[in-house]
């Protein structure tokens, strides 16, 4: 993320937290007036990180 950027979270309604006190959610981060993107995604596409599916209401794969 850009250090002084606002970042989104869409929290999980299921769970908030997960076993570890983390927090389940969606982040997105604003790149222009009208598009945010989803971090999480792009952290998953570049290769980042591994999917990890767990009981919660996001879909890993879409």
């Amino acid at each position: 993320m850009i250090y002084g950027s606002k970042g989104y979270l869409d929290v999980d309604d299921l769970y908030l937290m997960d076993k570890h006190n983390r927090v389940i959610a969606v982040t997105y981060l604003r790149c222009n007036k009208t598009h945010l993107i989803n971090v999480n995604k792009w952290l998953i596409d570049d290769g980042y990180v591994d999917i990890s599916d767990y009981l919660n209401e996001f879909n890993p794969y879409t």
